[in-house]
C-alpha cells in the first residue's frame, strides 16, 4: 500500500512538473517601453500586458480617436525587443470604422518567446 501511494505521489509530481513547463512558458512579464501616448489625431491608454486564449501574453491597450473625423482604418505597430534591446519582431493590429471621439481596446498576442520589451511606434489612420 504505501508503495502504490508512494507512486501515486510521485506521478502528481511529475505531472505538476510538465504542466508548468509547458504553460509557463509565456508567463514573464512584458515591460511597456512606450515614450509617446499620442500619435497624430489618436491617444493610447491602459497599455499592458494582457493573457489572450490560451493562456498566451499579449499588449492590451485602448486607442482614441481625438479627432473631428471619422476613420475607415486604423493600425497600431509595435515593436518587440529582447532581453539586450535588439528588435525582435514587429507587429501590428488594426481596426474599422473607428469613428470620431470613440475608442478601440484592442489585444494582440505576443508568441515569440524571446521578446522582453515592447514599444507602441505609430498610429495610423486612413480616412
Amino acid at each position: 500500500m504505501l508503495k502504490k501511494t508512494l507512486f501515486f505521489i510521485f506521478c502528481i509530481i511529475i505531472v505538476a512538473t510538465l504542466f508548468g513547463a509547458f504553460f509557463g512558458k509565456n508567463k514573464s512579464d512584458l515591460i511597456n517601453k512606450t515614450e509617446n501616448t499620442n500619435f497624430n489625431n489618436f491617444e493610447i491608454s491602459n497599455i499592458k500586458e494582457c493573457r489572450v486564449e490560451g493562456g498566451f501574453k499579449a499588449i492590451c491597450a485602448s486607442v482614441k480617436n481625438n479627432s473631428n473625423k471619422d476613420y475607415k482604418f486604423v493600425q497600431v505597430k509595435i515593436k518587440l525587443f529582447d532581453n539586450n534591446n535588439n528588435i525582435i519582431h514587429n507587429i501590428a493590429t488594426s481596426a474599422s470604422d473607428l469613428e470620431k471621439g470613440q475608442s478601440w481596446n484592442f489585444s494582440v498576442a505576443v508568441l515569440n518567446e524571446k521578446a522582453s520589451s515592447f514599444q507602441i511606434k505609430d498610429i495610423i489612420g486612413i480616412l
